[in-house]
């Protein structure tokens, strides 16, 4: 079997599209696409984001008829080859939730970063009864774009020199690279709590929580809470909400706002370049 891998761009990014689950023609144009042709067929994608220093795969799908033959490692392979020849990058970042996956990934070269986040499936009809927050509180609730720009600026430099904060968190922080349902807490000229939500043709996902600090969870909960709301007012009560890369003490959050919700694992994986 003949395996051809390459950049895509423009048009070519729709003969792939059978590969991804949702709208490939929505995906920003500065992310990372790679196709493979096995035998001029469309037989795996893997689509990457670019973060401050590290690249960040958001997906790797093999067609299951071409699986077990190469392709996958094809695509893994030239996209290691051009982080290696990126100045800013260290390493790339992958995420899993399947533990067959891993020793693909070993023999690949990557290695375990932690096992210890989650991902979280639930929908908008497990919500418990929203908080009652004070008028006070929610009064410093802002939807992520009419949050000053200078703003976001800041906590995204705050936060491309905090530990781990560069894998798997786009920055800077951009309000076009979200949904309308994202809002932040700004209290003062400060971003105390964030909630970034995305949509797909199937789903709403929460991608992103940041808290300043433990003093701050009524801040988050409080962004959360009006990102649920606004889900709610566009998508039926079956709207499937996921919400990933969660810690310990993130799943509190989760439990206060949420009757009935799955977890799965997330295998977090690195190679340094």
């Amino acid at each position: 079997m003949e395996i051809r891998v390459f950049v895509l761009s423009g048009e070519e990014r729709q003969v792939f599209a059978s590969l991804y689950n949702d709208d490939i023609s929505a995906l920003d144009d500065n992310v990372i696409m790679l196709g493979a042709l096995a035998d001029n067929v469309p037989a795996g994608l893997l689509i990457a984001t670019i973060t401050s220093q590290a690249v960040a795969v958001d997906w790797l799908y093999v067609d299951e008829e071409k699986r077990d033959r190469g392709v996958g490692s094809r695509l893994l392979e030239m996209l290691m080859e051009a982080a290696g020849g990126m100045v800013s990058i260290k390493s790339v970042y992958i995420a899993t939730t399947q533990l067959l996956d891993l020793q693909f990934y070993y023999n690949m070269g990557f290695d375990i970063l932690s096992q210890d986040r989650y991902f979280v499936k639930t929908t908008l009809q497990d919500i418990r009864e929203l908080p009652q927050l004070s008028d006070k509180l929610m009064r410093d609730v802002q939807p992520l774009d009419q949050v000053p720009t200078k703003y976001l600026n800041q906590l995204s430099d705050h936060l491309s020199k905090a530990a781990n904060i560069d894998v798997g968190v786009p920055l800077p922080i951009n309000a076009a690279g979200y949904a309308e349902g994202s809002f932040a807490y700004v209290k003062g000229n400060n971003i105390t709590a964030l909630t970034l939500i995305k949509e797909y043709e199937e789903e709403t996902a929460i991608a992103y929580v940041y808290s300043a600090s433990q003093l701050t969870i009524k801040h988050v909960l409080a962004t959360m809470a009006a990102a649920l709301k606004a889900a709610g007012q566009i998508h039926t009560p079956e709207r499937v909400v996921t919400m990933g890369t969660l810690n310990d003490s993130s799943l509190k959050l989760v439990e206060k706002l949420f009757e009935n919700y799955t977890r799965q694992t997330i295998y977090e994986l690195i190679k340094y370049v």
